[in-house]
């Protein structure tokens, strides 16, 4: 009977803990940080607490504007939401010109290029937002994420970005970029 018992808990109990202690050490019960900062639209959830940095940022027309930003890193994995309101005369329209100069100058500030694009369109109440997905060949590293441009006014933008190194198992990026909702517009 012992023996038995001994059997059970090496081949069910022991494997079991182990399986268990993997998963948490992996972050699969912990649960991830809701953000939603004041007058920028939106709530997104991260994995863990992102640190807030703000920096006036050219919009054009010797106009300038504030870009908030939120970045957050888990091991190698960067996650990272920028936002800006451009000023209430300036009319920003979401144009396929538009998106292309927001994609290239992301795959400028990732040091890569555009693997991949595709249209986006998020119902509002007032109308839709248009957006970007976009895949980002980095070298190393993978940069994936969302562009999204409201028209109103005044006009907002967001980009919503996660990169990773292309070696290694992939992060959780549909559950991050999935996470960012416009709210309150």
């Amino acid at each position: 009977m012992a023996k038995v018992a001994r059997m059970l808990f090496l081949l069910v109990v022991v494997p079991l803990g182990l399986m268990l202690f993997l998963l948490h050490r992996g972050g699969f019960f912990q649960g991830w940080i809701e953000v939603r900062p004041a007058d920028a639209h939106f709530t997104a959830r991260f994995p863990v607490q992102p640190e807030a940095s703000t920096k006036t940022v050219e919009a054009g027309r010797q106009r300038s504007t504030t870009w908030n930003s939120l970045k957050a890193k888990e091991a190698a994995v960067e996650y990272g939401i920028g936002w800006g309101t451009y000023p209430a005369d300036r009319k920003l329209v979401a144009s396929p010109q538009v998106f292309q100069n927001m994609e290239a100058a992301v795959a400028q500030e990732c040091g890569g290029t555009v693997a991949e694009e595709r249209a986006l369109h998020r119902p509002l109440r007032s109308g839709m937002l248009e957006g970007r997905y976009l895949k980002i060949d980095a070298g190393q590293g993978w940069a994936e994420g969302y562009l999204f441009l409201s028209e109103g006014s005044p006009a907002r933008v967001w980009q919503i970005m996660i990169s990773y190194p292309k070696a290694g198992p992939e992060p959780p990026v549909q559950k991050y970029l999935n996470s960012f909702q416009v709210v309150d517009l």
